[in-house]
């Protein structure tokens, strides 16, 4: 009875095994795709030739094997559909293998959009999730491609993990072991560079960005946690010098308006009247040029004053802008109202990172209707403040990002 179980079940362990080898074959191919994107190099350190060779070579071969590892842990998931009878077995493995094939293509393009991974959408503020975000970055179009996507390359997987089963020569074939043995060695070996260098290069700065990786590698950062902690105080350097002040004898009231994809073009007379009127009355800066086309990279240069290629390190470090402690110094009123989700952007990390009761994310089901509550909000603020002290508020609207 043992033996005929066994010579039922080890076939189909065999054949799922190949099949999960030739998906994390796939899974690295799509990965690859990462490189390409401009979030990625837009936020690299400036390398030397010689370094930039080392980020890449070790980048490449640390992040192919990880995304292998990864898939053949969640592979095991599926693991016990091989004691199914039929083709419902092939058919259920090869629907989850598309699905998680589909979930990477998909973080691989918002990733190369937006600048961020599934990860920083959907754990963000899980509660948020099918109330206010769904809306913003799985519209229709993202969903129908998806599921065309995952659709074709479902009928795809079926008859490769049928072609696998009914081929014979896998059966005692070695193929399997020198590719577990490869890439086995190269995520050995490049856990051990990170480990024994103590990540004191920004060759690994790449990492960063990369998904299963933001803290460069797997467990490491745990068992070794200064590294962390070491990389983050030399990236940060801020304010160079320590800040020279004057006595503030008329403190003024401050109020920065923000529009999240405001055209230049469209603040005239006609789109936008009453801040057109209201200019008219104070002082345009037609010289004011952004730091980046990013929500997050642009107030960073607002704020900092400084390359938004410091982001990240910010972020992590959590250094708040000189601007804002100068503020409180002077004990202001603080105000800051976000429409959208700073979560998302990390803003409540770094620039407001000392901010207390920040309000984000208004209720409402539409990023109109985020604005017109973050709009009550403000006054509501306003109305309550002690005027007896200065006050400085910063208030974000997004439904012009959103052609809401």
């Amino acid at each position: 009875m043992y033996l005929k179980i066994t010579n039922l079940i080890t076939p189909k362990c065999i054949s799922y095994y190949y099949f999960t080898i030739v998906n994390s074959l796939f899974a690295v191919i799509v990965a690859s795709f990462y490189f390409f994107s401009k979030s990625l190099s837009n936020n690299l350190p400036e390398y030397s030739i010689g370094k930039y060779i080392n980020a890449i070579t070790y980048n490449l071969a640390n992040h192919f094997s990880i995304i292998v590892l990864c898939f053949a842990i969640i592979n095991l998931i599926s693991l016990p559909t091989i004691l199914i009878k039929g083709k419902l077995r092939l058919i259920i493995q090869a629907v989850f293998a598309s699905a998680l094939l589909s979930l990477l293509m998909l973080d691989t393009y918002i990733f190369y959009s937006e600048g961020v991974h599934l990860t920083d959408i959907f754990f963000a503020k899980l509660s948020h999730l099918f109330i206010n975000d769904i809306s913003l970055l799985l519209k229709w179009s993202y969903i129908k491609n998806i599921i065309l996507f995952w659709c074709l390359l479902s009928i795809f997987e079926y008859q490769l993990v049928k072609k696998l089963e009914d081929t014979a020569w896998l059966q005692n074939n070695n193929i399997g072991k020198k590719f577990i043995t490869f890439f086995a060695i190269l995520l050995i070996t490049t856990q051990l560079i990170y480990f024994f260098s103590r990540g004191n290069s920004n060759v690994f700065e790449l990492s960063r960005h990369l998904p299963f990786q933001y803290r460069n590698n797997l467990f490491l950062d745990k068992i070794y946690p200064e590294l962390t902690e070491n990389t983050n105080l030399k990236d940060v350097n801020y304010p160079l010098k320590p800040l020279v002040t004057t006595e503030v004898t008329a403190p003024k009231n401050i109020l920065i308006i923000a529009v999240d994809a405001w055209r230049a073009d469209c603040f005239n007379a006609k789109d936008s009247p009453n801040l057109w009127q209201l200019a008219q009355t104070g002082t345009i800066f037609n010289n004011h040029i952004s730091t980046a086309n990013h929500t997050r990279q642009g107030l960073f240069g607002l704020f900092y004053g400084i390359p938004s290629t410091h982001w990240h390190s910010f972020v992590t470090h959590q250094q708040s802008p000189v601007v804002i402690d100068r503020l409180q110094q002077l004990n202001y009123e603080l105000g800051i109202f976000i429409s959208a989700k700073a979560e998302e952007d990390k803003i409540d990390k770094a620039i407001f990172n000392k901010v207390n009761n920040l309000h984000l994310h208004p209720a409402g089901s539409t990023p109109s209707e985020w604005d017109a509550n973050t709009t009550q909000d403000w006054l509501k603020w306003y109305n309550t403040l002690d005027k007896s002290k200065p006050w400085f508020s910063f208030v974000f609207y997004f439904a012009v990002h959103e052609h809401d």
